[in-house]
């Protein structure tokens, strides 16, 4: 019978449900096939298998209804000589109740190619490396609590409410929000029982990725190391954005399980650009079950906190709404020029201007405005601009404005 029969014939046969608590078992079952198969076979051909699994959409379709079903066909057809009953996905599931897990609490170190107070998910190739801590902890009432944090920022969820400081004085308060809100895209690595789960069902959602799995033999042990592959998402006729996100790039995810353990241990993020392969993101070391106090997990903000506001409609909210992209722009830096604070807050959705800010803007000459463009995934638009502050200082850059708020009305994003 012909691979391609056999994975169909596999695929019809499997009635298993997929389950994030699995994944421990599915690593431990990887990792014995792995040890058996070494002594007949070549690993070589482990990437090949998981390559043909994942770009075959009738196999993709499969994976996405059972993880397990994926791991039998990686195992059964490209070797024979491994006996059927050990691969079988029933021993893996009946494994999988004895093998979940135990972590409650986590420490993640990483670091990562950004600007220290900007957005948690922007990267620059160009960029140094600025460190990056993570915590999460179960506690005794079943509540998550967790922490991210960077040099100019810290996003703190206290089991009640999520909280981001940009550093001085800037804030944003949410209800509890998921680990990964805020742009931190990193930060569901904490979820260490979902992982594979996750990095399936994003392989199986966006047709041009690529997963591959193999073992790595080290001085120190074995590893099992999945590889994806992700082609950059948006619309790149402006290529802006390009490579300023992990999503609006060409990218490769690697991560490395610890055969004993079969816990994350590593995880490398390499985008890949017209000349080279560069470094982005690197965990440089994950502490499982750490003794962690819950004041890390409260966050004491300063006495001059500024907060963020979602933009409510205003007596002549029909005017701003219907504001060309560009209009917006000159508005705006209008608003700077004349330093009307009342005005800019039209535009600027915080409960108040910062002196320093006032400091910066204020008086500005207006040189030049461009013409309005989108550029990768983001839903506003970005416009060109080139002004002169009070310090005699030439600033010619792309203002981001959207509407995607309940008053419909434009707000400055980033640019500034």
């Amino acid at each position: 019978m012909r691979p391609a029969e056999n994975i169909k014939k596999l695929i019809q046969n499997a009635s298993i449900k997929t389950n994030p608590k699995v994944n421990k078992a599915v690593l431990n079952s990887l990792f014995d096939e792995q040890d058996k198969s070494r002594e007949t076979s070549s690993a070589i051909l482990q990437p090949s298998v998981w390559r043909i699994i994942m770009k075959s959409r009738i196999t993709k379709f499969a994976a996405a209804v059972t993880i397990i079903a994926a791991i039998v066909i990686s195992v059964t057809v490209w070797n024979s000589s491994i006996p059927t009953a050990s691969a079988s996905a029933a021993q893996v599931l009946t494994e999988a109740a004895k093998a979940v897990g135990d972590v409650r609490s986590i420490h993640i170190k990483a670091r990562m190619r950004t600007l220290p107070a900007d957005n948690f998910g922007m990267i620059g190739m160009e960029f140094d490396f600025v460190p990056i801590e993570m915590w999460k902890k179960l506690d005794d009432t079943g509540i998550v609590l967790w922490r991210v944090e960077k040099p100019g920022r810290i996003l703190v969820m206290d089991g009640n409410s999520t909280i981001m400081l940009i550093k001085p004085n800037t804030a944003v308060k949410e209800r509890p929000c998921p680990i990964g809100s805020f742009d931190t895209w990193y930060a569901p690595l904490m979820n260490v029982d979902e992982i594979i789960d996750n990095v399936l069902k994003e392989t199986m959602e966006r047709s041009n990725n690529q997963l591959c799995m193999h073992n790595e033999v080290l001085k120190e042990g074995t590893e099992l190391v999945l590889e994806t592959e992700s082609a950059a998402q948006g619309d790149f006729t402006n290529d802006w954005c390009k490579n300023k996100f992990i999503t609006e790039s060409d990218h490769k995810k690697v991560y490395r399980f610890d055969a004993e353990t079969k816990l994350l241990k590593g995880f490398e993020v390499f985008v890949h650009t017209d000349k080279e392969d560069v470094l982005v993101f690197e965990v440089t070391d994950i502490e499982y079950n750490p003794q962690i106090d819950n004041s890390l997990f409260t966050l004491e903000l300063p006495a001059d906190v500024i907060w963020f506001q979602e933009p409510k409609p205003l007596a002549n909210n029909e005017k701003y709404q219907q504001m060309t992209p560009k209009q917006v722009a000159e508005a705006f830096f209008k608003a700077c020029s004349e330093e009307n604070w009342d005005e800019f807050l039209k535009f600027w959705p915080m409960s108040a201007v910062d002196k320093e800010l006032k400091g910066y803007l204020g008086g500005l000459e207006i040189i030049s405005i461009g013409e309005p463009f989108k550029s990768g995934l983001y839903p506003g638009w970005f416009v060109p601009y080139e002004i002169k502050l009070k310090s005699g200082e030439i600033k010619k850059w792309n203002l981001a404005i959207r509407n995607d708020n309940p008053a419909k009305r434009w707000v400055v994003d980033g640019g500034i």
